[in-house]
């Protein structure tokens, strides 16, 4: 069409129960393409820009259908393949006549491919036969905002979340909250497009050029008006976030979707009234602390636009007593160490085929409940590789002889086995906890590979009791003996009575999830 349009409440779905709703503004400008997927990191997905991460769809490679509905469910266009549109495997499905809907597979690759065939977030290649494509739009499409359409910021990811007032006492909330980020790399980052989010539909995403320099702190803030927020001098004002006084959490996106940072706080990490939270060094690993001291008299304590620390002089507690956050030692070893002793939780299951359909079983060996809460499941085979690692939530238990199913994303998990999961590793379903990420362990995301990869099982201790490598995983980074095939489509069952360093080929089976 000739006007842009906004898909936040359109609907992508198929015949069964698939379906996702898109909760966001992506607007699509007049000739444009926009592309969305289910995992935003490029070293993951292919080499593909998303401008938006869907989940709850999963798109079969025999025969299947994706449809869009407008926001009233009134369909707006499908898709069906299976007889005479057939997938292929490493090539995509692009549409080159819209009326009547003609299809073709994609024959070159698109810039940044890491091998497959298409034209991600532009134009299709030539309709087979001497007619060419009906239409020749202008370059890919960004998501504009009110300022025009946000370019490609390829730039460093060196920011995080260093400081932010959620609880203001001399001012309201709506008036005093306040975040801060830093920059710890060596080069400039442009905040245009990125994003501030927390798990539920709060979103605010960068619409201008705002620069922060190597070392330097940047204020964002609710109200600009430093004579009503408190004394704050932001460098930019937001809406649509709002940070709770009880429990919340604060997400740091890059431009192509991806997490870079977070804070949660609301158990050991609380918002006083009147007191921000700040990290207490200058790297994503430094921990959370509460704010030392006011930064400027008789207002609330903080440092927005300075390092923790250096508040003007005064007293050297806020006020209330004191309780300093409790924060977990960071340790990271070179490598994982098995503990001396049999863990009573063992790897039971591994689903390692496509993305929402793969999960982990966990399975209690005793005859006796035990709190998960603490231990450490994960992809990452070496500590401090961009795999994951990601903690189990306090409460979380497993029953005697029971097991608990962790799924990478539980919305695709209840799709296919209609059944929810205990936990999950993305956030897809409000009712289902989600695993926090350990950053200071591991730094990427938990994404098992196809053709190969390791999920381990770790005491809250950090002691390895339970791994599996398969096909091209790493193995002996973790002392594991024998290669586990990953070429079909059934999952890894553990063997009964096999101790966890035996020869894999006689621990895990292959048998239908």
């Amino acid at each position: 069409g000739d006007t842009a349009v906004n898909l936040r409440g359109w609907i992508l779905a198929d015949l069964g129960t698939d379906e996702h709703v898109i909760g966001a503004d992506v607007i699509i400008a007049p000739g444009a393409y926009v592309v969305m997927g289910r995992n935003a990191d490029r070293a993951l997905n292919g080499g593909v820009t998303f401008a938006y991460v869907y989940s709850g769809v999963s798109l079969a490679n025999t025969e299947d259908e994706v449809l869009l509905l407008a926001p009233n469910r009134e369909e707006a266009d499908r898709v069906v393949w299976g007889d005479d549109l057939r997938v292929s495997t490493g090539a995509s499905l692009e549409r080159v006549r819209l009326e009547p809907a003609t299809w073709q597979t994609a024959a070159t690759s698109w810039p940044g491919s890491a091998g497959d065939l298409g034209s991600p977030g532009a134009a299709s290649g030539p309709a087979g036969g001497d007619e060419p494509a009906p239409v020749d739009p202008p370059s890919p499409g960004a998501t504009p905002t009110p300022d025009g359409e946000l370019p490609a910021n390829d730039g460093p990811r060196t920011l995080m979340l260093s400081e932010f007032l959620a609880n203001p006492d001399t001012v309201g909330d709506s008036e005093g909250e306040w975040i801060e980020l830093f920059n710890w790399g060596d080069a400039p980052v442009n905040l245009r497009g990125w994003t501030l989010a927390d798990l539920g539909t709060d979103r605010f995403t960068v619409a201008t050029d705002l620069t922060i320099a190597p070392g330097a702190y940047i204020v964002l803030a609710r109200n600009g008006d430093a004579a009503a927020n408190g004394g704050v001098d932001p460098a930019l004002t937001y809406t649509g976030i709002s940070l709770a006084n009880g429990e919340d959490e604060l997400l740091l996106i890059a431009p192509d979707g991806v997490e870079i940072d977070r804070v949660v706080w609301g158990e050991a990490l609380t918002a006083r009234a009147g007191v921000s939270l700040e990290r207490a060094g200058t790297t994503p690993a430094a921990p959370w602390q509460e704010a030392r001291g006011p930064w400027r008299a008789g207002g609330d304590w903080g440092t927005p636009n300075a390092a923790p620390g250096t508040n003007p002089p005064g007293d050297d507690q806020p006020p209330g007593p004191l309780v300093p956050t409790p924060v977990a030692d960071v340790n990271v070893p070179a490598k994982w160490t098995w503990a001396a002793d049999a863990a009573p939780v063992v790897i039971d299951e591994v689903a390692f085929r496509g993305s929402d359909q793969e999960f982990v079983v966990l399975r209690n060996l005793t005859e006796q409940e035990i709190d998960l809460g603490g231990w450490l499941v994960g992809d990452a085979a070496t500590p401090g590789s961009g795999e994951g690692m990601y903690v189990l939530p306090d409460g979380l238990t497993i029953a005697p002889a029971g097991r608990v199913i962790l799924a990478r994303n539980a919305a695709g998990f209840v799709a296919d086995y209609v059944l929810r999961p205990d936990a999950e590793f993305e956030e897809s379903a409000a009712e289902v906890p989600s695993l926090s990420r350990r950053r200071d362990l591991a730094t990427g995301q938990f994404a098992l590979k196809d053709g190969g990869d390791e999920v381990l099982l770790l005491t809250p201790a950090g002691q390895l009791v339970d791994a599996v490598a398969y096909g091209t995983g790493d193995g002996v980074a973790l002392g594991l003996t024998g290669t586990l095939d990953a070429s079909g489509g059934d999952s890894l069952q553990r063997v009964d009575g096999v101790p966890p360093q035996a020869d894999q080929r006689h621990r895990f089976a292959y048998a239908p999830p």
